[in-house]
């Protein structure tokens, strides 16, 4: 009898059906004249809101898929929610501003769409190569985004470049899961656990195996050292490819590293702890000095990403629940000041172009007051002064470090917040006290900017500004996924 294989494919019904919407959205760009796009980004936009629907309806569904490869839990249908959420705001303020950066071209929305599913997929991977199979949709599509605007030169050196260090961390991650799957005899996660429970000390081939892993996962999410490609990307990608590859990608990687650190490595947390301590430290160090000397705004956001991530990765040091809430907490008010800061990059050019430098922001606060007093907001949480979120989202990891006894990792990360502090401050100071170079002032507000991105701006503005009063909004419950 052929199996009945309708319940396996209803578990990943949001899946399934964003790539059936994502052959449409081919389709129907293919028959579409090139000045008559926004068809098919309008039809986008219902693929998603129709994808976080289904998850809504059957949200508390615990099930697990296709021998047990992927699994849905509440946790997994909340992880998908936010990246869904996430695309859904990174595409709707950047849609109106492909023509003008010559990405107007229906095969964009098809690879946002494909390389969401990938990061689903990633989340509720349950097995070596379900994992893998998300890890290589969701980068490969982003390796074409990058290099989308084939007549910038800028834009393809930095495709190249992602495709070719993406195609070493994928090797790494091949060669860690083969030594997995050859001293455990099983690609699932759960049984990779089991049997190395069973073992009292690490073997070697373990060691090397979480070593390649942690590599390839670390590139993803852009944890130094692995981070070489993260400035070259950011500054050459077109900004509304920049502003998707800094948000939603990384949701994905620290769901994928959490099933790897405490699930199939549970039981040697010894292993793994000091490890994830010294990549979180070296990458805070990093993205705050090399900040520092940045001129140019999408390297100096990609700097500050790096150190982001690297304060996100404290959460892991505490060995409690609590500790892994906070890591997706701080993810996701990374996420909103991330997204709020390329929202107001976009309302902004110089000759046309959207600016590039950071002394090209000379006058912002005369010119539009409004979008000056956003920018300054979302830099002080990114910075994480208080009263707004990045502040407490960056004392929730330093709590998690200072329960698991990280008193030098804590001292540092402090610093390292410290040094941040500076080269947001030099933005601030840019847009306010600062004349503008030669006295000519050169920077213009961008009179047409879309209303999507105004209202992504000021959406992200107030949940930054206002979160004081909504903690528990993002408040997330991890105990069921970790039992």
């Amino acid at each position: 009898m052929t199996p009945n294989l309708l319940p396996e494919f209803i578990h990943g019904m949001p899946e399934v059906f964003l790539i059936v919407w994502a052959l449409v959205v081919l389709m129907i760009g293919a028959f579409q004249k090139r000045s008559d796009r926004e068809g098919v980004y309008y039809v986008t936009f219902v693929g998603i809101g129709l994808a976080l629907f289904m998850l809504y309806s059957s949200y508390g569904n615990y099930a697990y898929s296709f021998n047990e490869m992927f699994k849905v839990t509440p946790f997994t249908q909340l992880m998908k929610g936010v990246v869904l959420l996430t695309v859904g705001a990174v595409f709707y303020m950047t849609f109106k501003h492909f023509p003008r950066e010559q990405m107007n071209r229906f095969e964009y929305p098809v690879l946002v769409l494909i390389s969401t599913v990938g990061m689903m997929i990633m989340i509720s991977a349950n097995d070596l190569i379900s994992a893998f199979l998300g890890l290589e949709m969701q980068s490969f599509c982003l390796y074409i985004m990058v290099a989308i605007s084939r007549d910038r030169p800028a834009s393809s050196e930095a495709g190249v470049k992602y495709f070719v260090l993406g195609a070493l961390a994928t090797a790494f991650f091949l060669f860690g899961a083969s030594y997995l799957y050859g001293f455990t005899g099983t690609t699932e996660f759960k049984g990779m656990a089991e049997v190395l429970a069973s073992t009292s000390e690490v073997p070697v081939p373990i060691g090397v195996a979480f070593m390649m892993i942690l590599v390839a996962v670390g590139f993803k999410v852009s944890l130094a050292p692995f981070h070489m490609w993260t400035p070259d990307v950011y500054e050459g990608a077109p900004t509304p490819v920049t502003a998707f590859l800094a948000a939603a990608p990384k949701i994905a990687g620290f769901v994928l590293l959490l099933n790897f650190v405490v699930i199939v490595f549970g039981a040697h947390a010894d292993l793994w702890t000091p490890v994830l301590a010294v990549l979180a430290i070296v990458s805070i160090l990093v993205g705050a000095f090399a900040a520092l000397f940045q001129k140019k705004l999408k390297r100096l956001l990609a700097y500050s990403s790096i150190s982001h991530m690297g304060f996100a990765l404290l959460g892991f040091l505490s060995l409690n629940a609590q500790g892994f809430e906070n890591i997706f907490n701080y993810l996701i008010i990374y996420i909103i000041m991330t997204v709020g800061a390329f929202a107001a990059l976009l309302t902004l050019r110089k000759r046309g172009q959207l600016l590039e430098n950071i002394e090209d922001l000379t006058g912002l606060s005369k010119d539009a007051p409004l979008i000056a007093l956003c920018m300054t907001v979302l830099l002080f949480s990114l910075a994480g002064v208080p009263p707004f979120a990045g502040f407490f989202a960056k004392v929730s990891v330093i709590q998690n470090a200072v329960s698991g006894g990280h008193y030098l990792a804590v001292i540092l990360a402090v610093l390292g917040s410290v040094v941040s502090a500076g080269y947001y401050l030099r933005v601030i100071k840019a847009m306010y006290f600062d004349e503008p170079v030669g006295g000519e002032h050169t920077m213009a507000v961008d009179k047409t900017v879309p209303i999507q991105t105004k209202l992504v701006l000021i959406v992200s503005t107030a949940l930054v500004t206002f979160y004081v009063l909504m903690p528990h909004l993002f408040t997330l419950d991890l105990g069921a996924y970790l039992r």
